[in-house]
């Protein structure tokens, strides 16, 4: 199964996210255009819409996903209720919106906000719950191909968009929202053929406000979790502007967090391919399987940690290409905590999808909850004593509680039926920051040699554990 784990992950992470790899490599191109305060005024906005994101499908993925393997006769006979459901709902989120965009948006954007609402708004009123069904439906059937395909096509049609926009026509920080527009539309086009079209998924508004009641309760309850973590991911740059951090600074911040971002390709691929092994070792019910899980868990966390480490150790070479602007470019230090914050996916996987499962998501709020406290408190604290660099430490911290905070709960791991040892993973984690950060600046040949000494112990160690990382259901 390790096999099949690498190439849904290998077909998640170069199919979809090829694009974002190519407009990585636009960069010293897009940057000559593009100022600090571009990023800043896109990376607000983005934050601010964040914070409601949570509302946009009222936390029915819970449902969504177990319907498909508990009812799998029945499944398409409850999205469809829920496809209207979220058709009806979407409309309002999006009226909900508007004010909140108008009010959040910097006042250097001027009448330029009209466009930036109406390109915001339209995709969350009408585009964006097809795509979220189809995506739905091609990953828990395993069928990979076809939502990479679409993906593909609607991010080079926005890298595209962006190219253009900011080389040709100067738009600046609007490129970016001209882009999103574009790939939102083009993935809806697509989905909408094969959602209505071809396997007649249509919205039914047939449902009862019992019923729609009932799977709206079981959803709330993942809405404070859910919710946390949106939280999380954002609360640093508005927490910035609160403090009346520099435009230019949360720029610079916001610019090195979106390339540590490319990093978190890894960690979101794995989560979509190993997501429906997951849910298919937890439905086995039994000690078996459970170990499997846990092996799953571990070889993807000394993959991600390893790849994670390599990457922020050349993070400044790598700054050193992709940017043309000096002030962009010394920002380098900042992506070193957020590629190593994103490293936590894997050991937040084993816990998250065990309560999914179990459709005890309640108990996740002590894991989500807290890391966004976490994540409020410490920008509070250190934003104003160390500016960006104290955002980059409270982001990484925050990250790391949110993905082994699950360990040191005896009622979450009560819930499982093998015991493991993955919280010490968190040790590892934090030492190895603390090292790339102070060896950031060493010269090129002895980041070569630790690089290569790397690969000498990957090879070694998989040479000699190969037998021992193998999983498969029983």
């Amino acid at each position: 199964m390790i096999s099949k784990l690498a190439k849904s992950t290998i077909i998640y992470a170069i199919g979809p996210q090829l694009p974002k790899l190519v407009s990585l490599f636009l960069l010293p191109i897009l940057t000559e255009y593009l100022t600090p305060e571009d990023y800043a005024v896109n990376g607000i906005i983005a934050a601010y819409i964040l914070l409601f994101d949570i509302l946009k499908d009222l936390g029915v993925s819970i449902v969504v996903n177990n319907s498909f393997f508990k009812f799998p006769k029945r499944y398409l006979f409850i999205w469809k209720r829920l496809f209207g459901l979220l058709k009806i709902w979407s409309v309002f989120y999006g009226i909900i919106l508007i004010p909140i965009i108008y009010l959040v948006a910097p006042k250097i954007v001027g009448d330029n906000i009209y466009k930036i609402i109406t390109l915001i708004i339209l995709p969350v009123m009408f585009f964006n719950v097809y795509s979220y069904f189809g995506r739905s439906y091609f990953q828990l059937n395993k069928k990979p191909l076809p939502f990479v395909i679409i993906s593909v096509t609607s991010s080079i049609a926005s890298i595209v968009v962006l190219f253009v926009s900011v080389v040709v026509f100067k738009q600046g920080y609007l490129s970016f929202f001209y882009a999103t527009f574009v790939s939102s539309f083009i993935s809806f086009l697509i989905y909408f053929y094969f959602l209505v079209i071809k396997f007649k998924i249509v919205p039914s508004f047939q449902f009862s406000y019992r019923w729609a009641k009932k799977k709206i309760s079981i959803s709330l309850t993942t809405l404070p979790h859910l919710y946390a973590g949106y939280v999380l991911s954002i609360s640093d740059r508005i927490i910035m502007e609160w403090f009346d951090i520099p435009l230019k600074e949360i720029g610079m911040y916001i610019f090195a967090y979106s390339i540590g971002m490319y990093f978190s390709i890894i960690g979101k691929s794995l989560q979509q391919a190993s997501g429906p092994y997951y849910m298919e070792f937890y439905s086995k019910e039994n000690v078996e399987n459970e170990k499997n899980a846990i092996n799953m868990t571990i070889v993807m966390h000394l993959f991600i940690l390893i790849v994670g480490f390599m990457i922020a150790l050349w993070v400044k070479e790598i700054f050193q290409i992709l940017s043309r602007n000096e002030s962009l470019t010394n920002s380098y230090f900042i992506a070193i905590f957020i590629i190593m914050a994103y490293t936590y996916y894997p050991s937040y996987f084993l816990n998250s999808m065990k309560l999914w499962y179990l459709e005890k998501t309640k108990k996740l709020m002590k894991i989500s909850v807290v890391a966004a406290i976490i994540s409020i408190v410490l920008n509070i604290i250190l934003i104003p004593l160390y500016g960006i660099f104290g955002a980059a430490i409270a982001t990484f911290v925050s990250y790391m509680y949110f993905g082994f905070g699950g360990f040191f709960y005896k009622d979450i791991q009560e819930e499982f039926l093998v015991k493991n040892k993955l919280k010490y993973f968190l040790i590892l984690n934090v030492v190895l920051t603390i090292i790339l950060y102070n060896i950031r600046d060493i010269p090129i040949f002895y980041k070569g040699i630790i690089s290569l000494s790397v690969v000498l112990l990957i090879l070694i160690f998989f040479k000699r554990f190969k037998e021992k990382i193998q999983f498969h259901t029983k």
